[in-house]
């Protein structure tokens, strides 16, 4: 004999800032045949390129009728998500269950990489650049490279570029 389906109840719809987990969500599962230590839990994102479908950023806990879940979404994601809840029982039926992540986005600051301090004789260049090992580079997760305002200043001696292809010069004081 077989009987119905499982119950799965879902946490409330959830809103988390850019880089951070949801808290540990409470949610329950029941069925009238199968115990429930013996209920199968899975859960899957609607997107899983804002929350990746795997047991890293879909966590699941708990044990009997109380379960976990908790959801990581992948590193500087933004956007919405729709988690779906599953449950199944020991004759195979399913019962879903789901809510909502929305991930606001955050300003992240620029990384700017330097090699460290330099220094070298009079009259004598030091040249940055990969061939040297000595580079310089700035990224910003948030906007795009062209519309990045960088400035170089040398305490001493003069900054010559080697090319200033792509680059916008502004003068000034």
């Amino acid at each position: 004999v077989t009987g119905g389906e499982p119950s799965i109840t879902a946490p409330a719809n959830q809103t988390v800032i850019e880089d951070n987990s949801t808290a540990v969500l409470n949610f329950t599962i029941d069925d009238g045949q199968t115990p429930a230590g013996s209920l199968v839990v899975s859960a899957t994102s609607s997107n899983p390129a804002l929350v990746p479908n795997d047991a890293a950023h879909l966590v699941l806990g708990g044990t009997g009728q109380q379960r976990t879940v908790q959801v990581v979404p992948a590193q500087n994601a933004t956007g919405e998500v729709v988690v779906t809840l599953q449950v199944t029982d020991g004759d195979n039926n399913t019962n879903t269950s789901t809510f909502s992540v929305s991930i606001s986005a955050v300003n992240d600051p620029p990384v700017v990489t330097v090699p460290p301090a330099q220094s070298t004789g009079e009259d004598t260049p030091l040249v940055f650049s990969a061939a040297t090992g000595r580079t310089i580079s700035v990224a910003d997760v948030d906007i795009a490279t062209d519309q990045m305002q960088v400035t170089l200043t040398a305490g001493d001696g003069t900054v010559t570029l080697a090319t200033t292809a792509g680059l916008t010069f502004d003068t000034g004081d």
